[in-house]
């Protein structure tokens, strides 16, 4: 997946208003697995979303910790980001 350049400097400039540079900020999340999942999570359920909306899929978000995070054509859906040989794919 390619990041957007726009995307790139927002990204950025949240890690300037905190004070912590990109590298700092990658230590971070390999101390602290815990908040790296909900992130990578969040991104996996954003690109997801991106995809559906490219394929002109009627999508709805269930918001809040619910074991269904989708609805696509009346059907529900959990997403879980895939791992491949216990590493993050």
């Amino acid at each position: 997946m390619e990041i957007a350049p726009s995307d790139f400097k927002k990204f950025n400039d949240l890690l300037k208003i905190v004070k912590i540079n990109i590298e700092d900020f990658d230590e971070f999340l390999s101390l602290n697995p815990h908040i790296y999942r909900s992130i990578r999570g969040h991104a996996f359920e954003v690109w997801f979303d991106r995809e559906m909306k490219e394929r002109n899929v009627a999508i709805t978000s269930v918001g809040g910790d619910n074991v269904v995070d989708r609805v696509i054509n009346k059907k529900t859906l959990q997403l879980k980001t895939t791992y491949i040989k216990a590493t993050i794919a």
